[in-house]
């Protein structure tokens, strides 16, 4: 574990070096990748909202338990008193 902080220290000392001694490469490099990982937040946000949406959706036109059992009883009484006179 110590190994791989030590490692992570390193390369947050070369990175801090690098925009010293090469400011004008590492703006080159890191130009827009804010951006672009904001972009990707806001098109994850998106997704997720839309989804949440159709899950609402879903819950509402889905029926619940209740409701299921109910309805399957409702048609059950009709077919129960066509047997009866059927007999």
């Amino acid at each position: 574990m110590q190994h791989l902080i030590n490692a992570m220290l390193a390369y947050s000392y070369q990175l801090l070096l690098d925009t010293r001694e090469f400011p004008k490469e590492y703006a080159k490099h890191h130009n827009g990748k804010l951006e672009y990982h904001q972009n990707l937040i806001n098109v994850a946000q998106a997704n997720i909202k839309a989804a949440n949406a159709e899950l609402a959706q879903l819950k509402d036109a889905s029926p619940t338990r209740e409701q299921f059992y109910e309805l399957t009883r409702s048609y059950l009484k009709p077919s129960t008193k066509h047997e009866i006179y059927l007999n």
